[in-house]
């Protein structure tokens, strides 16, 4: 019973969180599949991961940030077979993916 209160609770706040957002377009898309969407509030970047070779007019692989109007690499991306499917921004900044 407490781990479901636990993940709603966070759920909750992830929702909190998103609702300060106010959605731009960052340039041109994802030339493939966006599997998932992290938004780091703090610094205001959108990443963004899946499958895909380009986002906007930057050559990345899988893996991208947009800070409102640009995209621009995180290292030399992520390859993995299926693409990037979850992204999670953690209370210190670092992005996971899996």
């Amino acid at each position: 019973m407490k781990k479901i209160f636990l993940a709603s609770a966070l759920l909750l706040v992830q929702t909190c969180m998103v609702a300060q957002f106010s959605w731009n377009n960052v340039g041109a898309g994802t030339n493939l599949t966006v599997n998932a969407m992290a938004a780091d509030a703090t610094n205001n970047i959108l990443y963004v991961g899946g499958v895909f070779t380009q986002a906007g007019t930057v050559t990345t692989l899988g893996i991208a940030k947009g800070n409102g109007s640009a995209y621009s690499t995180l290292g030399s991306g992520i390859i993995i077979g299926g693409g990037i499917n979850a992204l999670l921004v953690m209370p210190n900044g670092d992005l996971v993916a899996g």
